[in-house]
């Protein structure tokens, strides 16, 4: 015998049920789709006389949500190149440097303020390399 413990929609559409169920465990019952491919909990849902429990949006991490806006610009070999370049110039000699480091410091805070309008960054790393590399160089 299914037994529906609980459910809860998976999604804001409400398109898709989250059932806890007897004996499956947890189960995805898609209703949109035209065919069903929970193996038959469907059915069991849909002649169920239970409460469905309203969708819930995971919350988002503000400093994984801020990592992964500078990781679409650059990687963690890019910033910890930069960081060795950081520590080896003086500060005044590279501005693109220096915006990149304080972009970063804004896209934290700006998250962890609740944001998700994020800056996108203000150079590309060539643009910071052409600058420190000949620098280093010449030191």
């Amino acid at each position: 015998m299914k037994t529906i413990i609980s459910a809860k929609f998976g999604n804001a559409g409400k398109t898709a049920v989250i059932l806890t169920t007897d004996p499956s465990g947890t189960v995805l019952v898609d209703l949109a789709s035209p065919e069903d491919n929970s193996g038959g909990w469907r059915v069991v849902y849909q002649g169920w006389h239970g409460t469905t429990q309203d969708y819930t949006p995971t919350p988002i991490d503000p400093i994984e949500f801020a990592e992964a806006h500078i990781e679409k610009f650059f990687s963690t070999a890019k910033l910890l190149q930069m960081k060795v370049w950081l520590d080896l110039i003086p500060h005044e000699s590279t501005p693109k440097l220096m915006s990149v480091f304080e972009w970063s410091a804004t896209v934290t805070s700006l998250a962890l303020s609740g944001s998700t309008e994020l800056p996108v960054a203000p150079v590309i790393f060539l643009d910071v390399a052409q600058e420190c590399i000949p620098l280093l160089l010449n030191a």
